[in-house]
């Protein structure tokens, strides 16, 4: 799960974020998630992720984390979590759409040197 040297983003917020969900409660869902990638995360290099609760009230918790490597940030992420609410409020959501289907894509040959590696995954 990689492109090149580097992990995918969404993979390596991915693993920040089972590291994360640990050290909350388990009642608390995540609401916000905000997440920077500072730096290449190397797919064949070790790395260690660290999380600092910042702060953990009654119905909310907010999380920072960090996957290090080689002694320096690749991947920095803010998260909160909070408990679930009931509400009076109810949004009926009735919209639909028009749109005709898409066309079967354009298939992508595999060129060496020329198309990415990671092209290989999907089925264009």
């Amino acid at each position: 799960w990689s492109q090149g040297r580097t992990v995918y983003g969404g993979m390596s917020a991915a693993l920040v974020y089972c590291a994360v969900k640990q050290k909350v409660a388990p009642d608390r869902v995540m609401r916000s998630f905000s997440c920077n990638f500072v730096g290449p995360l190397e797919a064949e290099t070790p790395f260690s992720i660290e999380v600092d609760v910042l702060r953990e009230g009654k119905n909310a918790s907010q999380v920072q984390a960090r996957a290090i490597q080689n002694s320096k940030v690749a991947v920095l992420c803010q998260v909160c979590f909070g408990v679930g609410r009931t509400s009076k409020v109810r949004v009926k959501n009735e919209d639909t759409h028009q749109m005709t289907l898409p066309n079967k894509a354009k298939f992508i040959p595999q060129i060496p040197k020329v198309t990415p590696k990671f092209l290989r995954h999907f089925d264009l």
